[in-house]
């Protein structure tokens, strides 16, 4: 990804899950939006229960990137520390990764409040992938 920006993660200090979102551009312009899970593999939590991972990408057309950049007022390259500037304050440095799932979900909220669709696709670590 192309000008990333971390914008949520997850308290470090978990050493069985960690989470975050971040977001940038693919190689063909869109803009995309990630969360990102990890399960630690020597956690006592069965398999059956968790994968050890996934990512849950929001892609975001280029030409619609460009309209939501328009909307708030940044040129498209200063989308992503737009967006790190408005979400990054949600992060505490204490956040579980439930927390930084239902602040993904905030995210997207706000896509949809500037009228901007996207497409979801999960991507196991295990590399499945699955498009909504």
């Amino acid at each position: 990804m192309s000008l990333e920006r971390s914008i949520i993660s997850s308290d470090p200090d978990l050493d069985r899950l960690w989470a975050c979102v971040s977001c940038g551009y693919d190689d063909n312009g869109n803009f995309l939006i990630c969360y990102t899970f990890k399960r630690n593999e020597d956690t006592d939590i069965p398999k059956r229960y968790a994968d050890s991972g996934h990512v849950v990408t929001a892609m975001i057309n280029k030409e619609d990137a460009y309209r939501m950049s328009v909307k708030v007022h940044v040129k498209m390259t200063e989308l992503p520390a737009f967006m790190e500037e408005k979400f990054g304050d949600i992060d505490d440095g204490t956040l579980s990764p439930s927390e930084v799932e239902r602040a993904y979900k905030v995210i997207l909220d706000f896509v949809n409040s500037c009228g901007i669709r996207y497409k979801i696709e999960r991507t196991s670590l295990e590399h499945n992938s699955d498009t909504y």
